[in-house]
């Protein structure tokens, strides 16, 4: 489903009333009467498990649930500071990896890379992010290799390949050997050959603008040496 919506406008309920909840995705708002609001303009899009209003805007704002990749650029107390292309760094504490201990702390180091989630996002404060879920588990998350390269792309662009139902990422997955992480901060790490790896690019770049429908001939266009099974991470 699809509407355009303008920053105060109220989520229409019968969008709202399936069977499955949803997540509550960029540029959108709980208020504290359950209701929901736009706070961007855009094109409101509902799929099976989320909500979400899809835009053109260049910088990313963190909000709580996201996963995203980061980059380290330092360190404050028992905190990672971390790059995360929005406002402002992220916090990240050594703590929040599966195994940290106090005594086993991560070997992180200016530049190392990170996919992570958001677990506090507030104007007034630097958001927080944690390699673990609520169990402890890394799920994905964690310290990224340091043998690919990070591309950016729109914000709107990278929500959209995240989407189930896109299926962008799993034809890459089929035609080449590589790692290819998205974060919903328009970061993507791109790890593989660098003949791949360029290829990876081209394919992104040339899909950006074209429509479902041309992705198997876009993705066959690009040669790469390599063909094998792809590893691909993907946000839930």
């Amino acid at each position: 489903m699809a509407s355009i919506v303008l920053p105060g406008d109220t989520i229409p309920a019968p969008w709202l009333q399936q069977n499955k909840k949803k997540t509550v995705g960029n540029g959108i708002i709980v208020l504290p009467d359950k209701t929901l609001q736009a706070n961007v303009a855009g094109v409101l899009r509902v799929t099976e498990n989320a909500v979400y209003v899809e835009s053109n805007e260049t910088r990313y704002l963190p909000k709580s649930g996201d996963l995203i990749v980061g980059t380290v650029i330092g360190q404050t107390g028992d905190f990672f500071k971390v790059d995360i292309g929005g406002p402002q760094s992220a916090l990240l504490s050594f703590l929040s990896f599966e195994g940290a201990t106090k005594r086993n702390r991560p070997q992180l180091k200016v530049g190392s890379l990170v996919y992570a989630q958001v677990v506090m996002a507030s104007k007034n404060v630097e958001p927080e992010l944690s390699c673990v879920d609520m169990d402890g588990r890394a799920e994905g998350m964690g310290i990224m290799k340091d043998a690919g390269i990070v591309v950016h792309i729109p914000l709107n662009y990278a929500r959209r390949l995240l989407q189930p139902e896109d299926k962008l990422l799993k034809l890459i997955g089929k035609k080449f050997k590589c790692e290819l992480v998205v974060g919903m901060n328009g970061q993507v790490l791109i790890i593989g050959s660098p003949r791949t790896v360029t290829a990876i690019y081209r394919i992104l770049d040339r899909c950006e603008d074209t429509f479902e429908v041309n992705y198997d001939k876009l993705v066959d266009s690009v040669d790469a040496q390599e063909d094998e099974q792809t590893d691909v991470k993907m946000e839930e």
